[in-house]
């Protein structure tokens, strides 16, 4: 195994044309900046997850709650969404996290310019304490967790 340097993950080495690795080992865990990879070809897209977090005010939180359950049920009918869905910190009712997936890049801007997504994020402002963090992680393999 080795450290990814300047391979890039969904294509290989580059230009020296050699096979060389590609693929996470063992679905490293997105957002560890060493990436291991192990010597395997990659046939396939990364796919796209994307993982939003925001605190509601409590006073608004049920109008918070109706825009999410909105915006999720008209997602996972958009093309290239493979899993949408929202959740609360068990310990913080007004924490949410949101953790979609995508088959493309291409597929969540196209989410990204919908009128359902556009009416969800007019309306944060007034809902949340704060502006809501999503970052977005390219995701080249994926396996169970073998301990």
């Amino acid at each position: 195994m080795q450290h990814v340097g300047d391979v890039n993950p969904r294509t290989g080495p580059g230009p020296s044309g050699s096979p060389g690795p590609c693929c996470l080992h063992d679905g490293a865990a997105v957002g560890i900046h060493a990436l291991v990879v192990s010597p395997v070809t990659c046939d396939r897209a990364a796919m796209i997850l994307v993982i939003a977090r925001a605190q509601s005010r409590p006073d608004t939180r049920d109008t918070l709650v109706g825009h999410l359950v909105a915006a999720a049920r008209a997602s996972r009918h958009e093309q290239g969404n493979t899993g949408y869905a929202f959740h609360t910190d068990l310990e913080d009712p007004n924490s949410f996290v949101s953790v979609e997936t995508w088959d493309s890049r291409e597929d969540l801007d196209r989410h990204m310019g919908t009128p359902e997504l556009a009416e969800l994020l007019g309306a944060l402002p007034a809902l949340l304490t704060g502006e809501p963090t999503i970052t977005v992680h390219e995701v080249a393999a994926t396996a169970p967790y073998g301990g």
